[in-house]
């Protein structure tokens, strides 16, 4: 398993703002604290890196809202769980610059070897 080092996130829109933290559950404090601002519609974007010991660095955009923003790990996975299965959905040939087997490859390496969610007992 790849460990996660940090977490970078950094508000495009709305209030500038930029946070460094070293866990999921930090990022989703962080998170929280931000869509108090967030917009009544709508959302401001939010680019997440995720560093880790390797080297490697994911990147990420999260659209922020004022209500019902999913986990931060949750919401990574769940993109790339969609991009792993790719080739499985409807518009995977109308969108096959995206949906490269390169791109499709490296999401199923990534979901198998990086950590995506924090251990039992980490702390912010």
């Amino acid at each position: 398993m790849i460990r996660l080092k940090e977490i970078i996130l950094e508000r495009l829109e709305g209030e500038p703002a930029k946070a460094v933290v070293h866990t999921f559950a930090g990022a989703d404090s962080v998170l929280y604290h931000w869509s108090l601002t967030a917009p009544e519609t709508g959302y401001d974007k939010v680019k997440v890196l995720l560093k880790y010991e390797n080297g490697d660095v994911l990147k990420f955009r999260y659209d922020l809202r004022k209500n019902n923003n999913p986990l931060l790990s949750e919401f990574i996975m769940d993109q790339l769980k969609f991009l792993a299965n790719a080739e499985k959905t409807e518009c995977y040939q109308e969108f096959r610059g995206i949906y490269t087997d390169e791109n499709i490859q490296a999401a199923k390496e990534i979901l198998s070897d990086y950590q995506l969610k924090d251990d039992l007992f980490a702390t912010c």
